[in-house]
């Protein structure tokens, strides 16, 4: 018998230039999804985020009982060229400053 499904295949476009990487560590209620936080930190980024990684979930002291930290690992980086050391800043800042805007306490 033969299996007649459609395979695709998704190619993503290679980025010439280097990316630039930092952890972020956001906390929030531990009733909010893990994946709600993800979803905004890939819109604040934008098409600067070339890659994002959930690291760990914490809850515990320091942290205020009903409280969570969730941590990832984001690379950044232009299409057209290499970040410098300030873009790479002010980006990080977006995202950072966007998050606060939204609510979420953060570790950096």
């Amino acid at each position: 018998q033969k299996l007649n499904a459609a395979r695709t295949t998704n190619y993503k476009l290679l980025r010439k230039y280097p990316t630039s990487g930092f952890d972020l560590s956001v906390v929030s209620a531990l009733r909010t999804p893990v994946d709600q936080i993800q979803d905004e930190l890939v819109k604040l980024a934008g098409a600067d985020l070339a890659a994002i990684d959930f690291l760990r979930q914490y809850d515990g002291p320091p942290l205020r009982p009903g409280e969570k930290s969730v941590s990832y690992h984001l690379e950044i980086g232009a299409q057209d060229h290499t970040l410098s050391a300030d873009e790479a800043a002010e980006i990080r800042n977006r995202i950072i400053e966007g998050m606060r805007g939204l609510g979420f306490d953060l570790r950096v």
